[in-house]
């Protein structure tokens, strides 16, 4: 009877939703390497550093099926669930890939992943034609694995730009594709559409900076 109280009680203390979020990135995982040829079972490793290296690659490349790339928050999940996956099963006792210090290189790999989408923001078209871009809060972008907010979600602004509408002067999306096609040729490879402050320039048609950012005056 005692054997059936713990199980009752560890079955009941499991969280439906936590389980189908562990699942679905085990499987991605498992897809993953299956497409490296690998068919062995990642919780056999009993070498540290043989499971960095494959996490590592994993969170590396991973994407969705359609090519995009996930969201900071899709990251922090599948870093989180696999944490919980072999930290159950590993043989590697006890082992934590969240725990830095074991496992710098992943840390590392996941953490720059992480900062390098909020570096870029990230543009998700609607349906309807509208455009939602979603930019991480964190000062200077600097949150990465450690900006989370206590539900496990990155702080964001997301910022809606309605569809342009037939017999309206005002196409915001329209805009923004001007926008980048204003984009000099011999513009240096820093190069962002800010505002030139120049008179001259702005009176001889060239509305752009073409400095450095350091160098806008």
């Amino acid at each position: 009877m005692t054997v059936d109280n713990i199980q009752h009680y560890i079955k009941k203390s499991k969280i439906k939703n936590t389980d189908v979020c562990t699942q679905k990135w085990i499987r991605s995982l498992q897809k993953y390497r299956k497409k490296k040829s690998i068919f062995y079972d990642i919780q056999t490793f009993n070498d540290k550093n043989q499971l960095e290296q494959e996490l590592c690659e994993f969170f590396a490349d991973m994407k969705r099926q359609d090519g995009k790339p996930y969201k900071p928050e899709s990251i922090v999940s599948a870093y989180t669930s696999l944490r919980c996956y072999l930290f159950e099963g590993s043989a590697i006792k006890n082992v934590n890939i969240n725990d830095r210090f074991p496992f710098p290189l992943l840390y590392r790999v996941v953490d720059g992943k992480i900062m390098e989408l909020q570096d870029q923001g990230c543009f998700d078209f609607q349906s309807n034609g509208s455009l939602i871009f979603i930019i991480g809060r964190e000062k200077n972008n600097q949150g990465g694995l450690k900006g989370r907010s206590k539900y496990g979600r990155f702080t964001s602004y997301h910022i809606h730009i309605p569809a342009d509408q037939p017999n309206n002067e005002f196409k915001p999306i329209q805009d923004l594709y001007n926008y980048v096609s204003l984009r000099p040729l011999d513009a240096c490879e820093y190069f962002y559409l800010q505002i030139t402050r120049n008179a001259q320039e702005i009176n001889n048609g060239n509305w752009f900076s073409k400095d450095k950012l350091e160098k806008i005056p």
